[in-house]
């Protein structure tokens, strides 16, 4: 038994880990070049406009896709890699999400006439692209999940990590005589439409060859599956890009668009650590669900174990790195950037306590706690916004840093902590 878990182990990074990793340290590359040439081309403001509109983007469509994404993921677990269910739950979960995006323009439409956004023209302008092109920004989602299914992996990241930007440096070589507009944005927003209609194009060639499209193999209950498994996961997949962009959009409200950019900086350098730890925790998401289903606990605690091993120090090792130069990466932004240099070590700090807890999130998505963890995480969002409502008026950049690690440490924990007590599975790092 604890052979095959070792091959499960070995396999998942073998042949998933590494070409994720190696994709998305790619996609960190794009992040900071397109932030790079933000700062050094762009003033602040619009800068925080941009990191303001990812948030949108992040939130919002996960609403509308009812966190699908993931659902793609537990249900292949499920159903063994069948490629007849996954074109199933495919065709399904684009029809929910285009009725979601239908209510979700109704709703903003009924918002902006009630003047409920109580912000600037050009940030409500930004808003209503956003909203008009958030299904397509789901559907290119999907297709990168549905390609990854069908076991096109590498093409999956690239897309993800490569692709996904092409549109906003092709903006950039467009306006370079253009500093400081805003049509940039229009390239990122409408740059979706372009991603989603490509990606679309090879998954029908993928599934016409693979003759899926023509099978009648379907698993007829897959609606109702889809929806016992996305709804649970909604709120907390939500609740968590709430956690993540709830600090953006106070500072917005706060002191605006040029501290959205300062705090954004650091988030972005940190997402160094969050891209590798989310590659190495996807790679075992699929063994995590079928071995809590087969009841193969032996095998399960060794792959939890070893992945928060190397999740811990591999976060420790990135840490220390960033702290060293933290002056000479930030000053590849800009001097102005430097004032994010203390809210940068409070966020590494934090997220490094952080990693002590292991696979909690993948661990409770895949053994179908998803209510539980959308629970846990929806208290956090409620710490967070009551914290920055009482820090962030006094604090500034602190009171957001400060707020969110406290909002992250409370579910990361709780959640190991309800792992430990259900299934009697210690999911921290072991000293």
């Amino acid at each position: 038994m604890l052979q095959k878990a070792k091959e499960f182990v070995f396999r998942g990074i073998k042949n998933n880990s590494f070409f994720t990793l190696f994709l998305r340290l790619a996609g960190i590359l794009f992040i900071f070049l397109t932030t790079y040439i933000f700062t050094n081309n762009y003033n602040s403001e619009i800068v925080g406009l941009y990191d303001f509109t990812r948030s949108y983007f992040l939130v919002f469509g996960s609403i509308i896709m009812l966190s699908s994404d993931q659902t793609i993921l537990y249900l292949i677990g499920r159903y063994n890699n069948s490629k007849e269910s996954i074109i199933d739950i495919y065709k399904k979960i684009l029809i929910f999400c285009l009725i979601l995006f239908v209510f979700n323009n109704m709703a903003f439409i009924g918002f902006v006439n009630l003047n409920f956004f109580l912000i600037n023209e050009t940030t409500k302008e930004i808003i209503l692209k956003t909203n008009l092109v958030l299904f397509f920004y789901c559907v290119f989602l999907i297709n990168i999940e549905i390609i990854r299914a069908l076991g096109f992996i590498f093409l999956s990241e690239t897309f993800r990590n490569v692709i996904k930007y092409l549109p906003l440096i092709i903006g950039f070589v467009f306006l370079n005589n253009i500093k400081d507009s805003y049509f940039i944005l229009d390239f990122f927003i409408f740059g979706f439409i372009v991603i989603s209609i490509l990606s679309s194009v090879l998954l029908w060639i993928f599934l016409k060859n693979h003759n899926i499209l023509t099978s009648k193999d379907y698993k007829k209950d897959s609606s109702k599956e889809i929806i016992k498994y996305s709804l649970p996961i909604t709120l907390s997949t939500v609740s968590l890009y709430l956690l993540s962009s709830i600090d953006i959009f106070f500072l917005k409200y706060f002191y605006g668009d040029n501290y959205v950019a300062y705090y954004s900086v650091a988030i972005k350098i940190i997402s160094i650590i969050s891209v590798a730890i989310n590659a190495l925790s996807l790679s075992v998401a699929t063994d995590i669900a079928y071995n809590f289903k087969n009841n193969n606990f032996n095998v399960l605690k060794t792959i939890l174990n070893k992945t928060s091993k190397i999740i811990f120090y591999f976060s420790f090792v990135l840490t220390i790195l960033i702290l060293i130069f933290s002056n000479s990466i930030l000053n590849v932004f800009g001097k102005e950037y430097l004032i994010s240099k203390e809210i940068l070590i409070i966020l590494l700090l934090g997220n490094l306590i952080m990693a002590i807890s292991g696979n909690t999130y993948i661990y409770l998505l895949m053994t179908n706690k998803g209510k539980i963890l959308g629970r846990l995480i929806f208290i956090s969002v409620l710490i967070n916004v009551i914290l920055n409502f009482m820090l962030i008026p006094k604090y500034c950049l602190y009171g957001a840093a400060i707020s969110s690690i406290i909002a992250l440490l409370f579910w990361n924990f709780m959640g190991s902590l309800y792992v430990y007590k259900k299934d009697r599975i210690n999911i921290l790092f072991k000293f």
